[in-house]
C-alpha cells in the first residue's frame, strides 16, 4: 500500500508541474574530430597585417626575421607560429590558399616546406631592437654556503657543479641583479667563523643612560632552511647602558629532517661540526650565563623581526625538547627603533618612519650606522647579526631605552603574537612583495 502522505506529494508535484514534452539538451550533435573552417577573409586580412608597412615599422622581431633571411623569405610556419594566427585554427594549405588573392605577399615552395615573402620593400624600424641580455654579474665569491656548512650537503652543486645565490631580481632589459657564488670549503668557512668570533665592534661614542629594563640585548639572527628548520644560530651581546660589546657565539646546527631525506635518496652527506639544536641551545645558555645575560635574567632577546621566536619554537617542538626560559618575549629592533625615532623626529608621519626602518640595510642607512664592506655576506647569520647588534649598539648609545615589543602567548590552537608597545611598524607599512619576471618562478619549498 501507498502511504496517504506520499500520494499527497505526488499529486502536489503534478499540480504545479505539468507534464512537458521532452526536449533535446542541444538540438544538434557535436562531433570532437569535427572543427569550423578558417574564415579566408580573416587569415589574409591578419597575415597582410603582419607584413604591412604598419607593422614591421615597429615589430623588431617579424622585422630581423625578414631582414636576416634570403631575399627576405621567411617559412611560412613561422606565421602560423603566431599566437593569433593559432587562434584562427588554419592550417597551412589554407593559408595557402587564402592568400592567393594577395598582392602585398607571396608564396613558393621549397621542397616539403612553403615559403612566403613581401611585395614591396622592407620599412625601416623606426624603434631600436631589444639588446640582448647581459649575463648576471658576480657580486662576491667565496662566501660561505650555509646549507653545506651545516648539513654537510648541496643540492643544487650536486646538480650543476656550482651553487650562486640570486641578489635581486633582473629587470626586463636584462640588467640588474646578481649573484653570490659560494664556497663548500668546510675548513675555510671553519676559519672565517673562528675570525668572526675574534672579531669585536668598536666601542660607541659615549652614551647617554637611558632607562633600560634590562642589562643586556642579546642580539639573535637565527636562519633556516627552505622548510624553515635551523641550521645557524648566531647571537652577540650588548650591554644595554653602554652599547658596547659583551661576546658572540655560534653555532652551525644539524638540519635533521634535511639530512634524512637526503640519506633516504641515497645521496652523501659529509661530516660537519654542526650540532643537533638542543645542543646549540644548551651551549647558547652556557654562554649568555657566562656574560651575565641570562634571557628573563638581565637579558633580552633582541632580533629583526619577529620570525626567531616563533623559529625557535617550532623547532623545539619538532625536536621534542621545551623552549628555553626568556626565548618567548623580544625585542623586535625595527619596533623599538621606530617608538624611539617617533619620539626624536615627530615632524616624521609614522608611516614614512615605518617604512624608513623596514630592514635591516634600511635602518641602517636611515640612521646613518656605516655599513661594513662586506658584500654578498647578506642572509648568513653571523653577518646579520653583526649588523643588527651595529644598529642596536648605535641607538643604545644614544640614550634609546631596551624593552620588549612582543612575546608569544599560547592558545588553544598554538599561539600567537601580542605586541608590548603602541608603535610598531607593520601597523603602519608592509612592503610590497617584490614580482620576478615574466617566466620566473620561485622554487622555494613550502614550509610543513
Amino acid at each position: 500500500t501507498i502511504p496517504s502522505t506520499l500520494i499527497g506529494v505526488c499529486c502536489h508535484v503534478a499540480y504545479r508541474f505539468p507534464a512537458m514534452s521532452p526536449v533535446r539538451a542541444f538540438p544538434f550533435s557535436i562531433s570532437a574530430s569535427q572543427s569550423p573552417k578558417a574564415d579566408p577573409a580573416a587569415i589574409r586580412k591578419q597575415v597582410e597585417y603582419y607584413f604591412s608597412d604598419q607593422n614591421l615599422e615597429k615589430d623588431p622581431f617579424l622585422h630581423q626575421k625578414i631582414s636576416s633571411s634570403k631575399d627576405g623569405w621567411l617559412p611560412l610556419s613561422t606565421i602560423l607560429s603566431f599566437f593569433k594566427m593559432r587562434a584562427l585554427n588554419a592550417s597551412a594549405s589554407e593559408v595557402v590558399d587564402a592568400l592567393k588573392l594577395s598582392t602585398m605577399v607571396q608564396l613558393k615552395q621549397d621542397g616539403a616546406e612553403a615559403l612566403i615573402q613581401k611585395t614591396s620593400p622592407l620599412p625601416a624600424l623606426t624603434i631600436p631592437a631589444k639588446k640582448a641580455p647581459s649575463e648576471p654579474r658576480e657580486v662576491a665569491s667565496g662566501v660561505p654556503c650555509k646549507y653545506f656548512a651545516a648539513s654537510g650537503f648541496c643540492n643544487p652543486y650536486d646538480r650543476f657543479g656550482s651553487c650562486r645565490e640570486k641578489i635581486g631580481f633582473r629587470r626586463p632589459d636584462g640588467t640588474g641583479g646578481g649573484y653570490v657564488t659560494k664556497s663548500h670549503d668546510l675548513k675555510a668557512t671553519q676559519e672565517l667563523v673562528q675570525g668572526w668570533l675574534a672579531q669585536r665592534l668598536a666601542d660607541p661614542p659615549a652614551a647617554t643612560p637611558g632607562q633600560s629594563a634590562v642589562s643586556a640585548g642579546v642580539v639573535v639572527d637565527v636562519e633556516g632552511s627552505n622548510v624553515n628548520e635551523i641550521i645557524e644560530l648566531p647571537c652577540l651581546v650588548i650591554d644595554a647602558k653602554t652599547g658596547k660589546e659583551r661576546g658572540r657565539f655560534h653555532r652551525w646546527v644539524r638540519p635533521e629532517r634535511l639530512i634524512k631525506e637526503r640519506l633516504a635518496l641515497g645521496g652523501k652527506v659529509l661530516q660537519t661540526d654542526a650540532v643537533p639544536l638542543p645542543q646549540a641551545l644548551e651551549e647558547l645558555q652556557v654562554f649568555l650565563a657566562r656574560h651575565d645575560a641570562v634571557l628573563g635574567k638581565g637579558g633580552l632577546m633582541v632580533s629583526c623581526g619577529d620570525h626567531e621566536a616563533s623559529l625557535l619554537r617550532n623547532n623545539c617542538r619538532a625536536h621534542g625538547v621545551e623552549l628555553p626560559p626568556g626565548f618567548d618575549q623580544w625585542s623586535n629592533l625595527k619596533d623599538l627603533a621606530l617608538g624611539w625615532e617617533h619620539q626624536q623626529r615627530p615632524q616624521l608621519p609614522l608611516a614614512e618612519l615605518a617604512e624608513r626602518l623596514d630592514g635591516l640595510h634600511r635602518m641602517g642607512r636611515f640612521l646613518e650606522v656605516p655599513t661594513p664592506a662586506a658584500m654578498g655576506l647578506h642572509h648568513l647569520g653571523l653577518y646579520d647579526t653583526q649588523r643588527a647588534a651595529e644598529v642596536l649598539a648605535h641607538l643604545v648609545s644614544r640614550g634609546m631605552p631596551l624593552q620588549p615589543t612582543a612575546r608569544l602567548v599560547v592558545t588553544g590552537e598554538g599561539y600567537r603574537v601580542e605586541r608590548l608597545v603602541e608603535h610598531y611598524v607593520r601597523r603602519y607599512y608592509t612592503r610590497p612583495t617584490p614580482v620576478p619576471p615574466p617566466g620566473k618562478h620561485s622554487r622555494r619549498r613550502p614550509s610543513p
